[in-house]
């Protein structure tokens, strides 16, 4: 059992209901979104699931934990939203058919550095031209100490590393910067890096 499924199962949501400032901006970013088709890498309890869906848009939501899926999949139905959800780990999730958008918040750190070419290259395979990616990472910073919650096998980004993958790419928008976190109860910083990049070719 991962330490995602404790924190879900208690309560209420642990990432809380409303969208990210980073969801908000790639629905504005994104035109007339009804009918797109969008996968949420890493949807958690489905936050951002359901407010992708709530803007018209045909929602994956893929997570590696069950518990978080059943409570997507309860949360859209209380909703009546149509959400569909994958049961898989983002390291070797493959896409089965190209989508226009593509999320992820708080979880490509998964992505070990050997392979994380691969993936964003599998990623950006499948997407539609003009489609986007909107994703944020966390970026090593030397003068920070670990967050409590760090695991093992999670890997930072260096400053720049993300937009590398997107060199072919619009970048639409990207910014770095420090934010405070309390998602282990101890209060701790994060430097992250925000990235919102549209596929030209």
């Amino acid at each position: 059992m991962n330490a995602y499924d404790e924190w879900y199962r208690q309560p209420g949501y642990y990432w809380g209901t409303a969208p990210s400032q980073l969801a908000q901006r790639l629905i504005s970013l994104a035109g007339q979104p009804t009918g797109k088709k969008v996968v949420d890498l890493g949807s958690g309890e489905g936050k951002e699931c359901i407010y992708f869906a709530k803007q018209g848009l045909q929602v994956t939501g893929v997570d590696l934990s069950r518990v978080g899926l059943a409570k997507t999949v309860a949360w859209a139905e209380a909703e009546r939203l149509a959400i569909r959800t994958v049961h898989a780990d983002v390291r070797t999730h493959r896409l089965t058919e190209p989508v226009d958008l593509l999320y992820s918040s708080g979880t490509l750190q998964y992505l070990s550095p050997d392979i994380r070419a691969e993936r964003f290259r599998h990623f950006q395979e499948q997407t539609n031209v003009g489609g986007l990616h909107a994703i944020n990472v966390f970026v090593d910073k030397s003068w920070l100490p670990i967050p409590p919650d760090w695991q093992a096998h999670e890997s930072f980004y260096k400053s720049g590393e993300l937009l590398s993958y997107y060199a072919d790419w619009e970048i639409l928008h990207c910014d770095e910067f420090l934010f405070d976190c309390h998602s282990s109860g101890v209060p701790h910083r994060h430097a992250l890096q925000v990235m919102v990049a549209k596929k030209i070719v």
